[in-house]
Formats: C-alpha cells, sequence, structure tokens
C-alpha cells in the first residue's frame, strides 16, 4: 500500500491490484486557503487490521481509511493547532500509545512551537498534559525513542535548541519518527486479523449508515463496510419507491469502511438509500438507511 499527497493536499491510495482511490479533505469542510499537507504517517488507527493514512492539512488533522473514508473521530480542530503552517511544511505526525484508552494517539506540532496529542480512542481529545511547549517554532518531525521525546524549535532569527520530556506512560509506538520507525524505512508491516474466514454478513450492519441525518443543508455522507472484497451500488428511493438518484463506489476493499458524498436538491421528506453489494462469487446483500432531508 502507498499513500502520496497532491499539492492540493487530496490523498491518493495505490492499493494491491493497482487500484487507485482518492481522499479529499475538502469533501469533509477542510479547505486551507494554503492547502499544505504534511507528509503522511501510515498506521492502523482505527484498529481493523489495515492501515490508515493521517497528515496535517493546514491546521487540521485528518485521517483516512484506504476506502477514502474519514476516519472515526476526526478531523481535528483544536485552538491549540493554532492556524497551520502557511506555506510551510508541517512536520509529520508522530503516533504512539499515550494514554489508557487502549487506543494510540496522534502527536503533532502546532504552528504556535508546542506539541499537542489527541487520543484516538477517545475522539481526538487533548491528551492530558499536553501541549507541551517547545518555542516560537518548530519545523522538524518530533522524535519519539525509548521513554522519550525530544523536539527541535527555533529558526528564523531565534537560536534553535532541543528540548526533551520523559513520558513514564509512553506505551507501543507506531509511527516514532520522520520516516516511521528506528530503521527509517517507511515501512509498516501488520498481522493479518484473526479469523480470515469469510465474514457471516458482507454488509456490516452497525457500519451501514448515512451522516449527518437528518439533512439539512443537501449534502450527506453514506458510509459502510463490507465483510469481502466487493462492487458497491446504491439506489435512493423517496417514499412512493420513485427513484432519485443512483451512486457508484466501485470496487471496495473488504473490512474497511467506505464513504460516498450525495448531494441532493430533493424535497424534504424521507429517503431510503439501498446499498447492495456484491462479490466476485456471485455472494450479493444488501442493506436500507432510511435518511430524512429537512429544508
Amino acid at each position: 500500500v502507498v499513500a502520496a499527497l497532491t499539492s492540493y493536499g487530496k490523498l491518493l491510495w495505490l492499493l494491491p491490484g493497482g487500484a487507485v482511490r482518492d481522499s479529499d479533505p475538502a469533501d469533509y469542510g477542510v479547505e486551507e486557503q494554503t492547502p499544505v499537507a504534511s507528509s503522511p504517517a501510515l498506521v492502523d488507527l482505527d484498529r481493523d487490521g489495515f492501515l490508515d493514512a493521517v497528515f496535517m492539512i493546514g491546521s487540521t488533522l485528518v485521517a483516512f481509511t484506504q476506502n477514502g473514508a474519514m476516519v472515526d473521530g476526526f478531523p481535528i480542530r483544536d485552538p491549540v493547532l493554532g492556524e497551520g503552517y502557511g506555506g510551510a511544511l508541517p512536520p509529520r505526525p508522530l503516533v504512539a500509545a499515550l494514554t489508557d484508552s487502549g487506543s494510540p494517539s496522534v502527536l503533532v506540532a502546532t504552528s504556535s512551537g508546542s506539541l499537542a496529542a489527541f487520543d484516538v480512542g477517545r475522539r481526538g481529545a487533548l491528551v492530558p498534559g499536553f501541549p507541551l511547549p517547545v518555542s516560537r517554532s518548530i519545523y522538524t518531525t518530533p522524535r519519539l525513542a525509548g521513554s522519550s521525546l525530544y523536539a527541535v524549535g527555533g529558526g528564523f532569527q531565534e537560536p534553535e535548541r532541543l528540548t526533551g520530556w520523559r513520558l513514564d506512560n509512553l506505551g507501543d509506538v507506531v509511527w516514532g519518527g520522520l520516516y516511521g520507525n528506528v530503521q527509517n524505512t517507511s515501512f509498516v508491516s501488520l498481522e493479518p486479523v484473526a479469523g480470515g474466514e469469510t465474514s457471516a454478513s458482507l454488509l456490516d450492519e452497525a457500519e451501514t449508515y448515512n451522516w449527518p441525518n437528518p439533512i439539512r443543508e443537501g449534502r450527506t455522507f453514506l458510509r459502510f463496510r463490507t465483510g469481502e472484497d466487493a462492487e458497491v451500488s446504491i439506489m435512493i428511493v423517496d417514499l412512493a419507491g420513485a427513484l432519485v438518484d443512483e451512486l457508484d463506489a466501485g470496487s471496495v476493499r473488504g473490512g474497511v469502511p467506505t464513504e460516498l458524498e450525495w448531494r441532493t436538491d430533493a424535497p424534504s421528506g424521507v429517503y431510503f438509500a439501498r446499498v447492495t453489494a456484491t462479490t466476485a462469487s456471485g455472494r450479493e446483500e444488501s442493506r436500507l438507511i432510511r435518511m430524512a432531508i429537512i429544508r
């Protein structure tokens, strides 16, 4: 799996088999005047056995699954992140276990010269004890090594200095430096998820929904997760059964959440989205999402 960022802040995934998917932060309201993004860190943030990409774009921390969906709890917009790095490339985020939530935390350098950390398991809550002050500016990626955190601040008429902290509660370090691990290989290997047999349900009921619901501005995201690789299509009808719209998600990876944006000028009322997944072997399953539009 390869993840690359364009100059416009759009994330491109090169998946096994040569498939390419894209993720656009602008679809989620992340529209920065200067869309300069940090290089992504590749980590399994949601513990589903698949790598996600987490990066800063402007003053917002975002994370995407390989199928283009935003990871739960993101985007993170917090005043401590400042106003973004302008035309400068932000330092790459680090990922490590910093709390007892059982989930990783994402550590980022802010444009105001401090280090902030957000707990993914608590929907992006600021980790207690953070932010940590460094200097007026941080333009290099911090480093997690052993039980310590290091950052270099300064520059631009300010003396550079190295600051370090001992983190007594530091757990598993997933991405600890600019290029990931101590060998600087930028390579991440995940163990296969236990129980690789075919899922009893092709469409995960708990992961088949839309948000926001009700739809108030003619815009919503349809989210789903399949148990196997599948072709997914969505048909939207009104209460009378009349066809309103059709969406095609194409081929999606099994086990990874996917989202499609739906924009509509349909009037207020109740609508149903029929999500249908079909595997290469011909296995098919559908689920209905009940949606309301309020204008």
